[in-house]
């Protein structure tokens, strides 16, 4: 069912092992040839009739299932699937299913003795709805039909197939709850309900599926509060619930799965202070929690192990315990009885108004800058008994607390600054420039005193720079990059960075037949040196990379890899000086989603 190498390979891989299908159902198409000729005959002679027509009685006839005396099961089933074929096909009637052909022969499903144990019909547009009858194959080992254009709601008779250990429903139309009765699957390990339309509360019951590895629920209309239950789930390894309405609070319970390696939260309504105890999932695999409305501070047990892009300004609220590395002397012009509103004077004349250091660079050609800024607040004061504690010791206890958010967001865009002039200069160096060197400041701000009454504007910095030769390039810090546009599908990328965006049906692969439809988008970057290269993509769905040669997507591959299992994909290799390109594409077939590509790069041997 699912993809275990590249594309490519597998594509391999499913026509060697047709070829030996074909040669075990060439031995079967021997015995039954003469009754399947008289069935066709007899179409042919009333146009079609039969044909079209099926009943569920033909599964008797020795053609559907041969020797149906002593393959009770197996007609039982052959029944079962012609009744829900007009239903599950919707207004595309393209199913081969058909008492004039052997049950082994129909699309999608695969007989194993005396039982059909698989039903595959993913990516085949099929329309319609789930019939409640699938329910009365007791044989079925694994049901996939994601990826059409099911509607309707899941038939809670699911929750009857007693041996079924996956169940893909995943990239539908699907309304409705989640039945509860899925949790009577005990042999369940893959439930994939992911990017529907299904409403409602997670059932608890699905805490009582001991087997359970990966659970999908993402991009969904879900709500209500995350069930602690879920935290029985010893072997669960994923568990997605992003991109859904779910309120509440973090149960702590999910720190305690020790095989979970992969929880997404994000894009829901959740509040409450963040578990410590989440600290171990990310310390193992990704965790994921911007777009929420969190209070408090992120625990220290996530700072270094969140997943990609997941900062402390992204999720919201700061680290717990974070410090802006600053000391604030405040000076008051006032005795405490005359002051109450400060107003912080800096040290220089500002710039800027947003506290943005402006560097003042000493240069040595091909050097590189190593600049220090002091920000100085010199607070005056105004009015009266700073000091006091009034009634309204809240409110100011809110202000306080609203002005250490901005100092922190403001500190933080000022070394986004920093890392971008970084970056410019480290791809100066890998060029070869001799050109005088850019400054590049490193602020450390003082904090400006705590204020009691209304909250005083951050003060602004002057930053001086003094620059110091280097020999050696090393990995420069990661930011977020502007991409130059050539096209709407292709961008092309200066240097080491990462860029946001998301997948449309309008740019597709330049790897795979055009009869598959994968969307993607294309990234060109150059490399002046010899480099070592780590090219990381994730995305709110499984992803797939392609690194090409030359500057356009119809290079040669260099390499590829993707997994249908995570999120995240990465390639890191050393490339030859020259022009590359990159395929971020997803995995599943004509799926849309959002991404984070990350380019590394950093050059080997001295740099002139």
């Amino acid at each position: 069912m699912y993809r275990i190498k590249g594309r490519r390979a597998v594509r391999i891989t499913a026509g060697i092992a047709l070829v030996a299908l074909m040669a075990v159902v060439a031995a079967a198409l021997l015995m039954e040839g003469a009754a399947g000729a008289r069935a066709f005959e007899a179409d042919v002679a009333d146009g079609g009739g039969r044909f079209a027509n099926q009943t569920t009685s033909g599964c008797t006839n020795g053609i559907a299932v041969p020797n149906p005396e002593s393959n009770e099961g197996l007609v039982a089933d052959c029944q079962t699937l012609l009744a829900a074929k007009s239903t599950l096909e919707g207004s595309t009637g393209n199913l081969n299913w058909s008492t004039s052909r052997s049950i082994r022969q129909w699309e999608g499903v695969l007989a194993i003795g005396s039982r059909v144990t698989e039903l595959d019909l993913d990516r085949k547009r099929l329309g319609g709805t789930i019939p409640a009858g699938l329910g009365s194959l007791s044989g079925l080992t694994s049901i996939d039909i994601n990826d059409n254009q099911l509607t309707g709601g899941i038939p809670a008779e699911l929750g009857n197939l007693s041996n079924l250990s996956a169940l893909d429903l995943s990239i539908n139309r699907l309304t409705g709850s989640v039945p509860a009765k899925l949790g009577d699957l005990s042999r369940l390990t893959e439930l994939h309900l992911g990017v529907n339309q299904l409403s409602g509360e997670i059932p608890t019951e699905l805490a009582g599926i001991p087997n359970l590895g990966d659970l999908y629920l993402q991009n969904n209309r879900l709500s209500g509060e995350i069930p602690s239950e879920l935290g029985d789930l010893d072997r669960l390894s994923t568990l997605n619930l992003s991109y859904n309405r779910l309120s509440g609070e973090i149960p702590s319970e999910l720190g305690g799965l020790d095989n979970l390696v992969y929880l997404g939260l994000n894009n829901n309504r959740l509040t409450g202070a963040i578990p410590s105890e989440l600290g171990n999932v990310s310390a193992r695999g990704y965790l994921y929690l911007s777009g929420n409305s969190f209070t408090g501070c992120i625990p220290t047990s996530l700072r270094n192990s969140l997943g990609d892009g997941q900062t402390a300004a992204v999720i919201g609220i700061p680290f717990c315990g974070a410090t802006t590395a600053a000391t604030a002397t405040p000076t008051p012009s006032a005795t405490p009885e005359t002051a109450e509103t400060m107003t912080p004077t800096p040290s220089a004349t500002p710039e800027t108004a947003d506290g943005t250091a402006t560097p003042t660079a000493t240069s040595v050609p091909g050097a590189t800058a190593v600049p220090t800024a002091t920000r100085t607040a010199v607070p005056t004061a105004v009015s009266p008994r700073p000091t006091a504690v009034s009634p309204g010791s809240r409110d100011v206890d809110r202000r306080v607390s609203e002005l250490e958010r901005r100092l922190a967001q403001q500190f933080e865009q000022l070394m986004r600054l920093i890392t971008a002039l970084t970056n410019r200069i480290a791809a100066i160096e890998r060029g070869g420039g001799t050109g005088p060197a850019t400054a590049v400041p490193t602020a450390t701000p003082t904090q400006a005193p705590t204020p009691v009454g209304p909250v005083a504007p951050p003060a602004t910095a002057t930053a001086t720079a003094t620059a110091t030769a280097t020999a050696t390039a090393t990995r420069v810090a990661v930011v977020d990059l502007e991409p130059i546009r050539v096209n709407d599908c292709l961008d092309r990328l200066t240097g080491s960075g990462q860029v946001r965006s998301m997948w449309t049906p309008n740019c597709r692969t330049a790897n795979l037949p055009e009869d598959e439809v994968y969307y993607a988008r294309f990234y060109t970057f150059t490399l002046a040196a010899e480099s070592d290269v780590t090219i990381t993509l994730s995305g709110n769905i499984q992803t797939y990379l392609y690194l090409m040669h030359g500057a356009t997507p119809g290079g040669s591959l260099v390499e590829e890899t993707g997994s249908s299992a995570n999120p995240f994909t990465r390639i890191s290799r050393t490339l030859a000086a020259g022009d590359y390109t990159i395929e971020a594409s997803t995995w599943e077939e004509a799926v849309t989603g959002v991404f984070t590509l990350r380019l590394e790069i950093a050059a080997r041997g001295p740099q002139g």
